[in-house]
């Protein structure tokens, strides 16, 4: 038995959810165009026009729980995309109670979308080296998941890919109201796991970095949801930066202790 755990994050570090997210922040937003603020013309379901799937694509990496996909979708459609991950976090925040409801909006359009199952996992990429990581890990009870996405989705996709499903015990609850930090926290306390030996992958440099002061031996995730900058937080913050291939090898390396 090797002496790490690793916790990965999901969307951006397992897989590439991005498409899957768009189709359901922009049927949520469709179907109660007047709510949000979006034009008549959004349908549900429709093919998502190049003006609105680049930028969401280029700038997924602002959001973190999923309300903040309707203040980012009303930036694109207004033309008045924010100039940082900062500004757009800070009008998200101006926005959050006109966005009331969207994210319970979003889970549902999602469960609708899942009825599909072909349709739904279409939109869903395996990142394949971080995702052979995870399933080496997962053979030797190494392995974690730690997330804002819901579990049943997650073990959903899971399965799909790898023809398993999960242990529901190694998808920790969810972090869309606390820190990721004080869920590890929480999960590796009674577990008595240090948690210098608690190696917590994530592509959003937000979570990470709490995290890192806290004492988790975090690492980022280079091919998620980045931006330029954040390459250089994490170079001054300590955090080591991965490639899939080299979390790969320092799995490999740990299980074949």
């Amino acid at each position: 038995m090797g002496s790490k755990s690793f916790v990965f994050d999901f969307d951006g570090v397992l897989f590439d959810t991005a498409p899957e997210c768009l189709r359901v922040a922009f049927d949520t937003a469709s179907r109660q165009n007047h709510k949000w603020g979006f034009p008549q013309s959004w349908n549900p379901g429709q093919k998502i026009s190049q003006d609105v799937l680049v930028p969401f694509l280029k700038n997924r990496a602002w959001v973190g729980p999923p309300w903040q996909y309707g203040p980012l979708l009303l930036e694109i459609f207004q033309g008045e995309i924010s100039e940082s991950r900062e500004a757009f976090l800070a009008k998200a925040q101006t926005l959050r109670e006109s966005f009331q409801g969207f994210e319970d909006s979003y889970f549902a359009t999602r469960i609708e979308l899942q009825k599909n199952t072909r349709l739904w996992l279409a939109e869903v990429k395996p990142y394949p080296e971080a995702l052979a990581a995870f399933e080496a890990a997962k053979k030797r009870d190494l392995a974690s998941i730690l997330s804002t996405r819901d579990s049943d989705s997650i073990s959903k996709i899971i399965q799909y890919f790898i023809d398993e499903p999960p242990d529901p015990r190694i998808i920790l609850p969810r972090a869309s109201k606390g820190t990721k930090s004080a869920v590890l926290e929480h999960w590796a306390a009674p577990l008595k796991i240090a948690r210098s030996n608690v190696v917590f992958i994530d592509d959003y440099v937000e979570h990470l970095l709490p995290a890192h002061r806290d004492g988790f031996n975090c690492r980022w995730a280079s091919w998620g949801y980045t931006q330029p900058e954040d390459l250089d937080l994490c170079t001054q913050s300590g955090i080591r930066v991965l490639t899939q291939r080299t979390l790969l090898d320092e799995v490999q390396k740990e299980v074949s202790v």
